[in-house]
């Protein structure tokens, strides 16, 4: 069972459920929906320059304080493209399906919740992320 057939069996009395997953570290922006999942699951890839250290950076309390700002704003840019597809303000790019646009995308890893904070890091190779698992299409 998939993460938004949970949801919609969770949510059976709102009028309508959708769900906006956010893809960090992507050179790739917009908004994509999949013929599969339709236009009420929509991926919003995140820049990887959401990511980035800046150059001069020596770390500590400045850093951090400096990347949560930038990944916050990132984070709010996609909601409010994922508002506008929604709305119809905007077009939403359409694969046929997660596993044609899982080939588009850059994969990452985020590290393990249970002994540090998230900290995603590209990867090589294909390394099933919970995205993939979540919509059973891994």
């Amino acid at each position: 069972m998939d993460l938004f057939l949970i949801l919609k069996l969770h949510f059976q009395k709102a009028r309508r459920v959708r769900l906006a997953v956010l893809i960090d570290l992507q050179e790739a922006e917009g908004a994509f929906s999949t013929r599969e999942l339709g236009p009420d699951v929509i991926f919003l890839p995140v820049s990887k320059a959401a990511w980035l250290a800046p150059t001069d950076s020596q770390g500590g309390r400045d850093f951090v304080r400096e990347m949560m700002a930038r990944t916050s704003w990132a984070y709010c840019q996609c909601f409010a493209r994922a508002l506008h597809v929604w709305s119809g303000l905007i077009e939403v790019n359409w694969e046929a399906s997660v596993k044609q646009l899982r080939a588009q995308l850059q994969p990452f890893h985020g590290g393990n919740p249970r002994t540090g904070s998230y900290e995603p890091k590209l990867v090589q190779g294909s390394i099933a992320s919970l995205l993939w698992t979540a919509f059973s299409c891994g």
